[in-house]
């Protein structure tokens, strides 16, 4: 069976929803396949580049939800619908979110920017895109985007959608993290090499959230693991990691573990991406915080390197790295 196959597999698995459990038994599944290694060759970034795996699957999870509501979507808000679908971090980003409702036509298509939110994490824009003229279905993957913060930096996206009719589908992209408050830029194409006619600025306030420099590691017999920066925000836990197996024959890796905090465990994962040094390991959750003080705890359970001469390594923890944040 194949990677994409195997990975169709498991997502099939994840949409199964009991009547009882509702929308967070998806929520618990999908965040549990953040961290597999198989979804890693079926999913595109924008022009390779690196972003969050789960604002990806959160949307396939959407696009699925879509399909199986059938005919009613056609009759109901899609925002109302994706965001009714949605759980842990980006509910709380779709929930408290500024409201924009911007409207610009552009030749057959209108954009409407919906909703901005930002946090120390991610900036997140929701966006509904429709045919106002011509016929025939939207794309997928439309459009092309560019972010623009306080500062003028070019934040990197990350994009899925989710298709509502053949007229209209809404987008949720998220971006890294930006330079602070005041006036963004943000500027939107159709696929290809045209220009970016759709352009919209709007103010965001000072981002929320906990960033601080841990410097700390674990190791055992199978290597030492580094933790650095740490982010902490209502939608998202993130933080960079630098591992130095024994074994060091891989080409990429991918990290499994979570945080502990007040009780509470917080499941995180994450790949080695393409731009950056062969042994730094970025993770993230899905599920944020809004209660950082006090003592933490990073537990990595477990690295899988990747390479096409070693095979699969996987070199066993835990590394456990406690830390406080004042």
């Amino acid at each position: 069976m194949t990677d994409m196959a195997r990975l169709e597999e498991r997502l099939a698995g994840a949409f199964v929803v009991a009547p009882d459990a509702g929308f967070d038994a998806v929520d618990r599944r999908i965040a549990a396949l953040v961290a597999s290694p198989a979804a890693r060759p079926g999913w595109r970034s924008r022009r390779s580049l690196p972003f969050s795996r789960r604002v990806r699957l959160v949307l396939a999870v959407g696009v699925a939800l879509l399909a199986m509501a059938g005919a009613a979507v056609g009759a109901m808000n899609i925002v109302d619908h994706f965001t009714s679908s949605m759980g842990g971090g980006t509910r709380i980003a779709l929930d408290r979110g500024v409201v924009l409702d911007q409207r610009q036509v552009q030749g057959d298509y209108a954009v409407t920017l919906v909703r901005v939110y930002s946090d120390i994490s991610q900036v997140i824009l929701l966006v509904i895109v429709e045919r106002v003229a011509g016929s025939g279905p939207i794309p997928g993957e439309l459009l092309r985007v560019e972010l623009r913060d306080p500062s003028g930096a070019l934040l990197r996206p990350g994009v899925g959608s989710g298709d509502a009719n053949e007229r209209q589908y809404l987008e949720l992209i998220a971006f890294t993290p930006a330079s602070g408050a005041g006036e963004f830029t943000l500027r939107l194409g159709l696929e290809g090499n045209g220009p970016l006619p759709w352009t919209f600025r709007f103010s965001l306030p000072v981002p929320v959230g906990t960033v601080m420099t841990v410097d700390r590691s674990a190791t055992n017999e199978n290597g030492t693991v580094r933790l650095g920066e740490v982010r902490l925000s209502p939608t998202e836990i993130r933080a960079t990691l630098h591992i130095e197996p024994i074994d060091r024959r891989a080409t990429w890796w991918v990290a499994y573990g979570y945080f502990e905090h007040d009780g509470q465990r917080f499941d995180v994962a994450g790949r080695n991406p393409d731009d950056a040094a062969p042994f730094d390991v970025p993770i993230h959750g899905y599920e944020g915080t809004e209660s950082a003080s006090g003592s933490w705890t990073l537990v990595v359970n477990e690295l899988v390197g990747e390479g096409t001469d070693a095979g699969q390594i996987r070199p066993q923890g835990p590394w456990r790295i406690p830390f406080s944040v004042p």
